[in-house]
């Protein structure tokens, strides 16, 4: 599911509160419903460890190959190739190409 700014959110098991939190940090609406809302509302009072999170998460998102990948590949003597050059290829506009492998074990986009 998604939604996108200024949409709303409901989750009637709120539980600790993490869908909260993430509307909360992703400039949605929310609305939620737990019958012990206490951790919710304890959480929702200091964001500062989710924002930590969600920005770590985001700026892993959409990474081909992540640089711990690629630094260990390259440790274990089993490099991709062109892809060591830029850990942070994006897939945006990539979503119809594939990898196929090399014989000398690099990798090729294909496809549109």
């Amino acid at each position: 599911m998604a939604s996108d700014p200024g949409d709303t959110v409901l989750d009637p098991f709120g539980g600790t509160g993490t869908t909260f939190a993430a509307a909360e940090l992703l400039g949605r609406h929310w609305v939620g419903i737990d019958l012990h809302a206490a951790e919710a509302i304890a959480r929702l009072t200091n964001l500062k460890g989710d924002k930590e999170l969600l920005s770590k998460i985001q700026s892993g998102k959409n990474v081909l190959f992540t640089k711990e990948a690629l630094e260990k590949r390259t440790e274990n003597k089993r490099p991709l190739g062109k892809f060591n050059a830029d850990y942070s290829v994006k897939m945006s506009g990539l979503a119809r190409k594939r990898l196929e492998p090399n014989r000398d074990e690099s990798f090729e986009l294909t496809g549109e």
